[in-house]
């Protein structure tokens, strides 16, 4: 056997190299990739000019084209839409989610690279994830095992078939014989075996065979639970105010005083577009969706004393705006000195000025969640907002008031501005 040459023993070390910063992730795996290319070229492995041929690679530029695309299509809501979608397919259990997920993947990744398949589907896993507390780990496996099979469907994402058509035409005219090459859907009976067999092997042995680690959370998921921390229900229940109703032509202002307990946290009124922290003096219409905040029991007595008709979670239509990724829950402290000192609540505005709704306040050691637009304000009092998360950055510039919890400073934008 050869002794290694130095030019061997430099590889390996790269390669050493280059697997322990991937598993040990001591910077990040794009950079780690980057050091590995320069170090090639530094060393003298390949010519200088050679470093960043990869980058000419049309799969590389494929795969980078789509992540940017489905990055897109997450920033401007598309995928929320078709993560909604999916779930209302698959419901809320695992097992259901887990299929109609890779199902919807194994379909697309007949029409394109699985790769790229994949890395359009990531957003919206992580969204499903979100919704239903499934550990991300245990819908992604599914998910890239769906891409790699959905590619034997066709032979548009089949590389090695492909390559094999074109070695049959070559032969075919080398040999001088007639070879029919294989069809766009030749291999789609033994593709949709393939992807069914995948499909019911992670629905039936899921439970034992997929991990149930969870990784890093996303930013929203990250945040404090401050619903938790002041004993607030963070769910928003939506109801139909019928014409019968007393609310009809009633104030939010009104409502609020008259129902301790509860907040109109969101309204939709007939023939326009839902909105969060709706102003005080907004009016009641028949037919209007409000979206009522509170403990369960407040929450079941005021639907039932003016007859409200609650809504499924499938047709609410605060759905998206209430989406975490979308609005959530701040901590903002009143900063001492500042002109909100000693002001009632109700004069501050809250609404009109920032789109937001006051849930609680923090004062000298209590938690106060009624009487809130009575209540004068003093310097550290807390106050716990909810709102869209860009609307937040008008909390932030006023000098009255601190964000003291973390919240995402650059949310999904999902209308077009």
């Amino acid at each position: 056997m050869d002794a290694l040459t130095p030019e061997m023993l430099i590889v390996l070390a790269i390669l050493a190299g280059a697997v322990t910063l991937f598993v040990t992730e001591v910077v990040r795996i794009d950079v780690a990739a980057i050091l590995i290319m320069v170090v090639v070229g530094v060393t003298g492995l390949i010519p200088t000019a050679d470093v960043f041929a990869g980058f000419s690679s049309n799969a590389v530029i494929s795969i980078i084209a789509v992540m940017i695309l489905g990055s897109a299509l997450d920033r401007v809501g598309a995928m929320q839409v078709v993560a909604s979608w999916l779930l209302r397919v698959g419901g809320t259990t695992e097992r259901r989610i887990m299929a109609s997920s890779s199902a919807a993947v194994g379909g697309i990744s007949a029409f394109m690279q699985n790769i790229g398949a994949a890395a359009l589907f990531l957003p919206v896993i992580e969204r499903i994830a979100e919704r239903t507390n499934i550990p991300q780990s245990r819908l992604l496996m599914p998910m890239g095992f769906a891409a790699i099979l959905g590619g034997t469907l066709t032979l548009v994402a089949s590389g090695p078939l492909i390559l094999l058509n074109d070695l049959l035409a070559s032969s075919a005219d080398n040999l001088g014989v007639d070879i029919e090459p294989y069809g766009l859907f030749a291999p789609t009976p033994i593709g949709l075996a393939l992807l069914a067999a995948g499909i019911i092997l992670f629905a039936v042995a899921g439970k034992w065979l997929l991990p149930a680690t969870d990784g890093d959370r996303s930013s929203a998921e990250a945040l404090p639970d401050i619903s938790a921390r002041y004993g607030l229900d963070g769910r928003l229940h939506a109801a139909i105010v019928p014409a019968d109703s007393p609310l009809v032509n009633r104030e939010v202002e009104e409502i609020e005083r008259r129902e301790p307990g509860v907040l109109i946290a969101a309204v939709a009124l007939p023939g326009e577009d839902p909105c969060l922290a709706p102003r005080r003096e907004q009016r009641m219409e028949s037919g209007s969706v409000v979206g009522i905040t509170g403990p369960e029991e407040d929450v079941d007595a005021f639907t039932d004393a003016h007859g409200l008709q609650r809504i499924s979670p499938d047709d609410d239509p605060f759905a998206r705006l209430v989406d975490p990724e979308q609005a959530g829950l701040v901590e903002v402290s009143v900063r001492p000195g500042s002109d909100a000192v000693g002001e009632r609540v109700g004069d501050l505005r809250l609404r009109v000025r920032f789109g937001t709704a006051l849930l609680a306040v923090h004062h000298r050691g209590q938690i106060l969640t009624d009487g809130l637009r009575e209540h004068r304000l003093g310097a550290g009092d807390v106050l716990v907002l909810f709102g869209p998360w860009e609307r937040m950055r008008d909390v932030d510039a006023d000098p009255s008031f601190v964000v003291i919890s973390d919240h995402p400073t650059d949310p999904p934008r999902t209308e077009k501005r």
